[in-house]
């Protein structure tokens, strides 16, 4: 049986390359247990937020690690009404995270 999948959010990623807590913890564990995925809205707000610091490498490095997923009216549908969707950091104890920032 295959890793679980996990959906990661703008914020998560950005606490990640900021190294900021408890967010880059959060991606740090999920990384090592689970197949993570970003959605194409993601990548673009990566990409936006880069744009202006010319490091559009280090989004790109990172875009190597994760499936990169769609997002199209079909697939926001489907990741709502699929009751798949789990918000990890309760899972872990962490109070104050959304389900938008990391679901599986």
């Amino acid at each position: 049986m295959g890793a679980s999948k996990v959906v990661v959010d703008t914020d998560i990623i950005i606490d990640y390359l900021k190294k900021r807590q408890p967010g880059a913890e959060l991606l740090k564990k999920a990384y090592l247990k689970h197949a993570l995925s970003v959605t194409s809205i993601t990548v673009y707000e990566l990409l936006y937020g880069v744009q202006k610091s010319g490091k559009t490498s280090l989004i790109n490095r990172l875009l190597m690690y994760v499936d990169v997923i769609p997002l199209d009216q079909k697939n926001a549908f489907g990741f709502y009404f699929s009751g798949q969707t789990q918000d990890l950091s309760q899972r872990q104890g962490k109070a104050g995270w959304t389900k938008r920032s990391i679901l599986f």
